[in-house]
């Protein structure tokens, strides 16, 4: 099947406004090439897709966070970066997340506001951060607690 796609058409869609959806979706189509993850027996993914995921991610931390998170923590629903990997890689972004948290790449962590909203942050994986946490052990956490709000010496 071939679509033509008049000039004034192809304009139209670089302007965001509404075309058939036959020809928006050739265009897509012909522009952008399909991505295919390649899934293996296990049901883990190639070093390549693993490699096209993190670096989409490390851009998105760089271009997507503000402020005193600039490049260190992402929102991934509130940011945009969830629909931008679903429409970038056609992949779902919360398995592509979880298979990089697996492969040691990204770190996850929950959040509840006390509004009720909650969601998850992702953010680089740091050996060095990991390890100096996993050094306070939670005894001597509760003792700096216990100090901070006056109860202990």
């Amino acid at each position: 099947m071939t679509i033509t796609i008049t000039g004034e058409q192809l304009k139209s869609m670089m302007e965001g406004k509404s075309v058939p959806k036959d020809v928006q979706k050739a265009v897509e189509k012909a522009v952008k090439p399909k991505y295919e993850p390649k899934c293996l027996e296990d049901g883990t993914y190639t070093l390549e897709d693993l490699e096209k995921w993190f670096a989409f991610f490390c851009t998105a931390l760089e271009k997507l966070t503000e402020g005193k998170y600039k490049g260190k923590s992402l929102l991934p629903v509130s940011s945009g970066y969830n629909n931008a990997f679903e429409k970038f890689f056609g992949v779902d972004p919360v398995l592509a997340s979880n298979t990089m948290i697996k492969h040691n790449l990204i770190r996850s962590k929950g959040w509840r506001s006390k509004n009720g909203a909650s969601g998850v942050t992702l953010f680089k994986y740091d050996p060095e951060a990991e390890k100096k946490y996993a050094e306070r052990s939670n005894a001597k956490r509760g003792e700096d607690a216990l100090k901070k709000m006056g109860m202990a010496s």
